[in-house]
């Protein structure tokens, strides 16, 4: 199953993952009602659901996860989610873009799918008070002289614009730029586009997309490293120190765990 990714608001989170935190969240097709899943590594039972106006709060029972604040990348159901420590196990709170109405929550094995209909917020009618035609004109001529500032880009743009500078001619990078376009929360597209931009002179860039993905996997070996070594492009070797001496400590072979901590030596030196 592919694995999806949330990015994070808090920084980043190294302890490893609590037998009840989430391990997978997806957003899916459902005739265009909003619908997501979300996945546990041991899924919790559900004790109360609702919905608290552009917010899906869950609470459920299990072993207490630690504290986790992550933001969507790109999603189109959902801004961000947050899992917080509560009395009888955890507190799930769902973010959303608009209101919503009938919630429906299914449980599965591994965690629950949940759909709902999205309720864009109305736009109150502003009341335009009469204006004669000479103060119309006036009115008219200094909107007209006003500067004009180009509009913020759109997550939609900065994708197409980090998909072109990724690394121009290679067809991996192209591939993984490609790929976070279409699904900003594949895990393994992003740490490939991460490093393709990394190769590229933009280490700023790329941090951006690394600490997304170690926030939702802190273990993953090769994205570590690569943000370890993105903070060494940044001239942060503090940083980068801790990072492969972490990379070490996750490293699935002896000679992984060996490289990452003669890395961190030699920052030290």
């Amino acid at each position: 199953m592919r694995r999806h990714l949330l990015s994070c608001l808090s920084g980043l989170v190294f302890s490893a993952v609590a037998a009840a935190d989430i391990s997978d969240l997806r957003e899916l097709s459902s005739g265009g009602q909003a619908a997501i899943f979300i996945g546990f590594d041991n899924a919790p039972e559900l004790l109360a659901s609702r919905i608290n106006g552009r917010v899906i709060e869950l609470e459920l029972t299990g072993q207490r996860a630690g504290s986790r604040r992550i933001e969507a990348a790109g999603g189109q159901w959902i801004r961000a989610i947050e899992a917080v420590p509560s009395e009888t196990g955890q507190l799930i709170r769902i973010e959303l873009p608009d209101g919503a109405d009938g919630l429906e929550i299914l449980p599965t094995e591994s965690g629950y799918r949940l759909s709902w209909v999205s309720i864009a917020a109305e736009v109150d009618t502003v009341y335009i008070p009469d204006v004669p035609a000479a103060e119309m004109s006036v009115s008219t001529a200094s909107a007209e002289s006003s500067p004009s500032y180009p509009a913020a880009p759109q997550a939609e743009e900065i994708a197409s614009a980090e998909a072109a500078n990724a690394s121009p001619g290679n067809d991996t990078c192209s591939q993984a730029a490609s790929a976070v376009e279409t699904d900003p929360w594949d895990i393994d597209a992003l740490t490939r586009h991460a490093e393709c931009l990394l190769e590229a002179g933009q280490a700023e860039q790329a941090t951006v997309l690394l600490e997304r993905v170690i926030a939702f996997e802190p273990g993953r070996f090769d994205a570590v490293i690569a943000l370890a070594e993105a903070h060494v492009a940044r001239g942060d070797v503090n940083a980068a120190r801790a990072l492969y001496e972490q990379a070490a400590n996750v490293a699935e072979t002896d000679g992984q765990a060996v490289a990452a901590r003669a890395r961190a030596r030699s920052l030290a030196n």
